[in-house]
């Protein structure tokens, strides 16, 4: 079983949503954290980590800080970090490699910082730029925490 995280419901079931009729749905477990560390963790906190649960995907969307991405590029995160944290997460080599099959060659690899507040001014995105990080959001580093405590195989 795998459980399939994301911050919200439109990231998942908006925008021409998922056929959940699709046999392979039965093996996945839909999650909605809600925006931040705190929607994460009251999330996390609630989920059951049975034995027979896989991994955990985080999905949704992020903000670009590369001018090079454009709005619906997939992205497989090689690293994620936190502002406010020293040491990140990656992924689960061979929950990356089956989506890296899974999902062909049209994706991007990058690393993402997890921020408190979204970030909006231009100066701001291009620093984080600079540190090598493509996309930021809210949740991904929370969501990777809580499950590497649990020692759970995790793909952001």
């Amino acid at each position: 079983m795998l459980s399939v995280l994301a911050s919200m419901r439109i990231e998942l079931e908006g925008y021409g949503g998922i056929d959940k009729g699709a046999e392979y749905w039965s093996e996945c477990k839909l999650n909605y954290t809600g925006i931040g560390q705190k929607n994460v963790n009251r999330t996390v906190e609630n989920m059951e980590f049975t034995p027979d649960l896989d991994g955990v995907i985080s999905v949704g969307f992020a903000g670009s800080l590369d001018p090079e991405f454009r709005t619906g590029d997939l992205c497989i995160i090689d690293r994620v970090d936190s502002e406010r944290e020293g040491s990140g997460f990656t992924p689960n080599p061979s929950f990356r490699k089956r989506a890296e099959l899974a999902l062909g060659k049209d994706l991007n690899s990058c690393k993402l910082l997890t921020l408190e507040d979204p970030v909006v001014r231009p100066e701001e995105k291009k620093e984080l730029a600079e540190n090598d990080y493509s996309l930021v959001d809210q949740e991904t580093y929370w969501v990777a925490k809580a499950v590497k405590k649990n020692d759970i195989p995790f793909l952001p």
